[in-house]
C-alpha cells in the first residue's frame, strides 16, 4: 500500500482514543489536528469527523483474519509516520502505562502504546513529536496557564522534562510501568 501526499496530513494526533479530555478535546479538536480514527455517526463529533484519516489509511484491513489486523494497522501507522509530508506528531501519553501490551478487541491502549514504543526509539520521530500528558504539555503536568501565571497549580511543573533526553527516559519508564 502507498499512502498519497495528499492523504497525509502535517501534523497529526496520536495517544489513546479512550482519552475523552486529554486526547479528544485538548489535541485534536483544539489544535485541529488529524487523527488515525474513522468517522463517528453521532452527534457533536463533526470536528474529528473532519479530521479523521482512519477509512483512507487502513481501508481492506477489516477483511483480514484477526491474527494479522494487529500488524497490518501498525505496518500502515509506520508508513504514515515516516510519511515526508509529516511534519508534527502531538502524542497524548496520558494513561500509557496501564495500556494493554498485547493485542485484544477491543485494543485497550494496545496501539498507542505501540506508537509510542515507535517514536521513542526512533530519532526521525522523536524530534518531532510534542509529548502531552493530562490535557498540556508534559512539562507542565496538567497545569493550566492560568494557574501557572497566578502560582495557584496543584502540581508542581517537571521544568526538568523541557529536556528532551530527559523526555525520553520518562516516556521510557511509562513504556515500563
Amino acid at each position: 500500500m502507498n499512502l498519497s501526499a495528499d492523504l497525509v496530513p502535517v501534523r497529526i494526533a496520536l495517544g489513546r482514543w479512550e482519552n475523552e479530555t486529554t486526547y479528544w478535546t485538548a489535541i485534536v479538536e483544539r489544535y485541529r489536528v488529524h487523527h488515525l480514527g474513522i468517522p463517528m455517526n453521532a452527534p457533536g463529533f463533526d470536528i474529528r469527523n473532519q479530521l479523521a484519516l482512519g477509512l483512507g489509511v487502513f481501508t481492506g484491513v477489516g477483511t483480514l483474519p484477526l491474527n494479522q489486523r494487529a500488524y497490518e494497522i501498525l505496518r500502515r501507522t509506520e508508513m504514515v509516520l515516516h510519511s515526508p509530508a509529516l511534519r508534527t506528531i502531538y502524542f497524548d501519553v496520558t494513561g500509557i502505562a496501564s495500556a494493554a501490551r498485547n493485542y485484544g478487541v477491543p485494543s485497550r491502549g494496545y496501539f498507542a502504546r505501540k506508537e509510542l514504543e515507535l517514536v521513542v526509539v526512533d530519532p526521525a520521530l522523536f524530534r518531532k513529536t510534542r509529548f502531552f500528558e493530562n490535557g498540556t504539555p508534559l512539562w507542565r503536568n496538567g497545569v493550566i496557564w492560568s494557574e501557572l501565571l497566578k502560582l495557584r497549580n496543584r502540581k508542581p511543573p517537571r521544568l526538568g522534562l523541557l529536556i528532551r533526553s530527559r523526555q525520553r527516559d520518562y516516556l521510557e519508564q511509562l513504556l515500563e510501568g
